[in-house]
């Protein structure tokens, strides 16, 4: 193999490894993958790195699988359906209801606002967010 082509491979190797994703107004890194055993039963916990533009209003959604995260930076505006807004700043943590739909989960700041987030799931290829119809 060439020297040209390997290091072609070694650089989209470095590429996707990274994993990091777009959508306008909003960034996904993922960060890791880890097995652990919960009761008993073999299961995984996938986490991610999110970046939210200024004025980014993510859609209703909710999370198929249990969701934890912190904010790394900035301020976030979160609501569940039926509950309170709540003002989350740098350094608070947060849970997301396997399920519930997340009516608010909005950029509050001038600044990009950043959270790390952790989710339980069976394997690599389950659905950790959906969009909910209302």
């Amino acid at each position: 193999m060439s020297l040209h082509l390997k290091n072609t491979l070694l650089l989209l190797g470095i590429v996707f490894s990274s994993q990091v994703t777009a959508a306008e107004g909003i960034t996904r890194e993922n960060k890791f993958f880890r097995e652990f055993s919960l009761t008993g039963e073999k299961a995984f916990i996938k986490s991610q790195r999110i970046e939210m533009s200024p004025g980014f209003s993510a859609p209703n959604h909710r999370h198929p699988v249990p969701t934890f995260g912190v904010v790394n930076k900035g301020v976030i505006i979160y609501k569940e359906e039926g509950s309170k807004e709540v003002i989350l700043k740098e350094g608070d943590t947060f849970y997301e209801p396997q399920g519930v739909n997340i009516t608010k989960f909005n950029n509050a700041g001038k600044n990009v606002a950043a959270f790390t987030v952790f989710y339980i799931v069976k394997d690599e290829s389950t659905a950790t967010v959906q969009l909910s119809k209302k």
